[in-house]
């Protein structure tokens, strides 16, 4: 969820993702493998010098976004109850 939401703003390199992630590389390169297959993200090869890749959020990666705020609200809401009966 949280790739989602910082691909959400524009597309990204790997390295702009994982300081959004804190998650080791290793890690983050097979959830965006697992999010590429399961067309939630698109991964592009730029044609420079550098061999560049962008990541970038699917029709189907962008209609997860409203999904996922209202589940952090849900959790949030729900936390406070919690607590609140502590």
């Amino acid at each position: 969820m949280r790739i989602v939401l910082c691909l959400a703003s524009e597309p990204k390199r790997f390295n702009e993702i994982k300081k959004c992630h804190e998650i080791s590389p290793r890690i983050l390169s097979k959830e965006l493998k697992e999010l590429e297959m399961n067309e939630v993200i698109t991964r592009t090869e730029v044609n420079d010098n550098l061999k560049t890749v962008i990541y970038a959020l699917t029709e189907h990666g962008n209609e997860l976004i409203p999904i996922i705020m209202q589940l952090q609200k849900w959790g949030t809401e729900h936390r406070q109850k919690v607590l609140a009966t502590m």
